[in-house]
């Protein structure tokens, strides 16, 4: 049912508008292609409504094996590399941030309101359930964070995988592998509040 949930879901925002709309992946089955086109297509009538829609790859929008199930059966089905995904979601935060991680799918949007939305991928290796942050994107998020801090804005940061365990079954591998270090960095540059998905406890 998850086109009937996502147009009820696209009902509601048009009835509400907020200003933005975060989306921190597992957009489409098993990354294919045509799934992810077909998604961005529906998130048009969000931004033409004047919702700014930002979009994260989550760890199943990027594999490699995607299907699709024509008649029931699986048939292997095109999927996406990451220049691909930040090329149909460009107009869902790819192609308006004011920074890009040269290591990732990972970028800042400035509201123009006194707040940055970090958005961060946190994909380890696409395609597995692990998630943490390599090294350099770390370095590069702490130098957005100073920055951040410096013009006076607060920092909203979002992610795929969550910065702490939310019950003892989403533990390992839903937990950010260096979690902690993201969230002391958050911390120090004064970011509250972090946005996360992958757990599908619906």
């Amino acid at each position: 049912y998850i086109n009937e949930i996502f147009d009820a879901f696209i009902g509601e925002m048009l009835s509400e508008k907020p200003e933005y709309i975060i989306i921190t992946g597992d957009i489409a089955f098993d990354g294919a292609k045509a799934s992810h086109l077909e998604f961005a297509e529906k998130l048009k009538v969000l931004s033409e409504a004047g919702i700014k829609v930002l979009v994260l790859p989550g760890n199943h929008d990027i594999t490699g094996a995607a299907y699709i199930f024509p008649d029931g059966e699986a048939k292997i089905s095109d999927s996406v590399t990451p220049e691909e995904f930040r090329e149909i979601y460009s107009e869902f935060g790819y192609s308006g941030g004011i920074s890009y991680d040269e290591n990732s799918l990972s970028y800042v949007y400035d509201t123009g309101k006194g707040v940055r939305i970090f958005m961060l991928d946190t994909n380890l290796m696409y395609g597995v359930t692990l998630g943490q942050l390599n090294p350099k994107t770390l370095e590069w998020l702490e130098k957005e964070l100073a920055l951040c801090a410096e013009s006076g804005n607060i920092p909203i940061v979002a992610g795929h995988h969550s910065l702490l365990s939310h019950n003892p079954r989403f533990d390992l591998n839903y937990r950010l592998g260096n979690g902690e270090d993201v969230s002391k960095l958050v911390t120090e540059y004064g970011g509250t509040l972090y946005l996360c998905g992958h757990l599908h406890t619906q």
